[in-house]
């Protein structure tokens, strides 16, 4: 190991018994933090509740300098920050959720921190106040000569549900896009990507969107013995409107049916805000304590809700997909797909938040054969056409002969017009990934040399619609599944070993 070899294991084995209360590492997670401790770019694909988070946290409290925690939720940073301040270790946590005080104070901190654990989300990595803070020079102890060379602040990068790089959806957030610029301008120390599945065509995606050298890859498998899955089929044939509504009723006297064998806490997948909402007081209204979770309700709305689903007043979380990355209930005992989930790998992330505890739970998948059209409806528009990204390229030529400091999206999306916020942040990235267009240190983009224009934009266009091609064949493979040409339980991304 670079900071050592043996001594330094035993050393960390010593931390995890005295600050984690654990007598032994799991199996992968030693392979994973050796690769961590030797400086080598990682990527780690472990099943959910094996114990990801060790795989940072450990190496942390050994290394010098910050352990910079990028998390696509915030909901993730709060159980972890609240359990690492609980064991006694510095950590803290940079969102949009702070009150102007609480941002203050841990900027404070940040800037005097000599080790610990800083929990951010991408967004909040893509500004320049943010990164001059992870780079600037701490302050020094008294008596310390000016001379001495001042380490890299920032030790290692974390960059957790790292298979977040290459989802393209509805739901996907472009500042995954910047994470290797902000690497880079820290002075590019080590990265650790973890996920608990990827395919090969996105470990590549990783690898590639985060710029990782050389990454050590170690994937410990998926499979969990203690998860049933199961498929319940409420697809009914007949006139189009009565057999939408028979197939809405079976789907909720098998919900109810449910609730009813047990009175143990679990998880309600919607597939829109609309039914989440629906289905959330349908419940409530049969006497069962219910939490709703979706992505445009207010953030302290939404914490209130997993606050109420983590502590038990409320016993069944609805809820879109915006909620489940990093929440760490280990007694979760059912995860239901209240409608189909929009790809195999989405199942697999969200049926892994039950039974983190080790026993048994269920995972069930109420099927109606109707709700492929939700997922297709949800698949349009993914990825902007040649017209699309030219008409952005051309909106930046008109901006580049009027200003030198570059332009904002906020600026390119008022002089475009008609153009969806994903759509114009992804059109950025293939011109980016064309060489046609470079990013400044305002975070602003600028034109470069147009000589290279057709071949350089034809090929990051045929990038992109490669990544389209392989999203429409996930898809129908997995209407394939659903209509039971290729039966889920053979999938060999649900079972495996």
């Amino acid at each position: 190991m670079a900071a050592s070899t043996g001594a330094t294991m035993q050393a960390m084995l010593q931390t995890l018994r005295e600050v984690f209360g654990l007598d032994s590492l799991r199996p992968g997670q030693r392979e994973i933090i050796e690769s961590v401790m030797q400086g080598r770019d990682t990527l780690a694909i472990m099943p959910t509740g094996a114990g990801k988070s060790l795989c940072y946290q450990l190496p942390a409290m050994h290394l010098r300098g910050l352990t910079l925690v990028v998390s696509p939720l915030i909901a993730l940073m709060k159980d972890q920050r609240d359990k690492l301040a609980a064991a006694g270790v510095d950590a803290l946590q940079i969102n949009s959720t702070l009150k102007a005080d609480e941002e203050r104070d841990a900027y404070e901190r940040l800037n005097t921190a000599l080790r610990a654990i800083v929990f951010v989300t991408p967004e909040q990595l893509g500004k320049p106040s943010l990164l001059d803070a992870l780079r600037g020079s701490r302050e020094r102890p008294k008596g310390t000569r000016d001379i001495e060379p001042v380490r890299k602040r920032v030790s290692l990068v974390v960059v957790d549900e790292a298979h977040c790089v290459s989802q393209w959806g509805h739901d996907f957030r472009p500042a995954f896009l910047q994470i290797a610029d902000a690497v880079r301008s820290l002075g590019r120390p080590p990265m650790l990507a973890l996920t608990a599945t990827a395919t090969s065509a996105v470990v590549d995606d990783i690898v590639r969107s985060l710029d990782m050298r050389e990454p050590c890859v170690l994937q410990t498998g998926i499979y969990r013995e203690n998860l049933h899955y199961s498929v319940m089929q409420v697809s009914v044939s007949g006139g189009k409107g009565r057999a939408s509504a028979r197939s809405a009723q079976a789907k909720l006297s098998a919900i109810r049916m449910l609730l009813a064998q047990s009175d143990e806490p679990g998880i309600i997948y919607t597939a829109t805000v609309r039914e989440a909402e629906h289905l959330s007081a349908t419940i409530r209204e049969w006497g069962v304590p219910a939490a709703l979770y979706h992505g445009r309700i207010r953030s302290r709305e939404r914490q209130e809700a997993q606050d109420q689903f983590m502590r038990g007043t409320a016993r069944v979380m609805v809820a879109t997909n915006a909620f489940g990355m990093g929440i760490d209930k280990g007694d979760i005992r059912f995860v239901v797909h209240y409608q189909m989930p929009g790809s195999i790998d989405a199942y697999y992330q969200e049926t892994g938040r039950a039974g983190r505890d080790g026993e048994a739970a269920q995972c069930v998948l109420l099927f109606d054969l109707n709700d492929r059209r939700v997922q297709q409806f949800l698949m349009l528009g993914r990825y902007p056409d040649r017209e699309l990204v030219e008409r952005v390229h051309h909106a930046l030529a008109q901006f580049d002969t009027t200003s030198t400091t570059g332009v904002s999206t906020h600026e390119l999306a008022q002089a475009i017009g008609d153009i969806g916020r994903n759509k114009l942040q992804v059109a950025l990235r293939i011109l980016l990934d064309a060489g046609l267009v470079a990013r400044n240190r305002a975070r602003r983009y600028v034109l470069r040399d147009e000589a290279q224009d057709d071949d350089a934009l034809a090929a990051a266009l045929e990038r992109y619609g490669e990544l389209a091609g392989r999203d429409r064949a996930a898809s129908t493979d997995d209407r394939l599944r659903a209509d039971g040409q290729m039966p889920l339980a053979h999938d060999p991304r649900i079972l495996r070993l």
